[in-house]
């Protein structure tokens, strides 16, 4: 915990862990569970592969909290797993909206989808909380990735970004 950018906190703990591994022990007395690990790359061959760790790894530590007796689940999903924004202020647009291309040809946001839709169906169970990011940024950023459009904009090159921006939280 020391090498967090803001320190030891008394009710914070980061687990760092194989996805598939037993977290049971972690998971006692543990009010919320935080789910941001992912199988992330854009160049794997094999779907399966991300259904493993995207969907499967994130059933099993869901499974595992409810056992646990967890209150709350929040799982980290992607913006690429609902509609595109809209822009116009006097118009909400709902989660629900279908994934559309083209990330309905991604491997990744499918498995991504296929997890949200999981743990939509445990809401009896527990109170999930699935948010929808559109970059994720942090230390361990590495080329190419969303910290490298920062960079870009830094350097006054090609910069570009959507007209709105996707938020979800369920």
């Amino acid at each position: 915990m020391r090498n967090l950018p803001f320190g030891a906190h008394p009710r914070l703990a980061l687990i760092q862990s194989e996805l598939t591994a037993d977290l049971s022990a972690h998971l006692k007395e543990t009010d919320c569970v935080i789910h941001v690990a992912a199988l992330t790359q854009q160049n794997i061959i094999r779907y399966n592969d991300y259904l493993r760790v995207n969907h499967a790894a994130t059933a099993l530590l869901a499974e595992g909290a409810i056992a646990a007796g967890v209150k709350q689940f929040i799982y980290v999903s992607t913006a690429n797993t609902i509609g595109y924004g809209i822009k116009e202020e006097d118009i909400t647009v709902p989660e629900d909206q279908p994934m559309r291309k083209p990330f309905t040809a991604s491997f990744y946001a499918q498995s991504k989808a296929e997890a949200e839709t999981y743990l939509l169906q445990q809401t009896e169970r527990i109170k999930v909380h699935i948010a929808n990011p559109t970059f994720m940024l942090g230390p361990y950023d590495s080329k190419p990735s969303s910290g490298a459009i920062i960079l870009m904009g830094m350097r006054r090159r090609l910069l570009f970004y959507p007209p709105a921006v996707k938020i979800s939280s369920r």
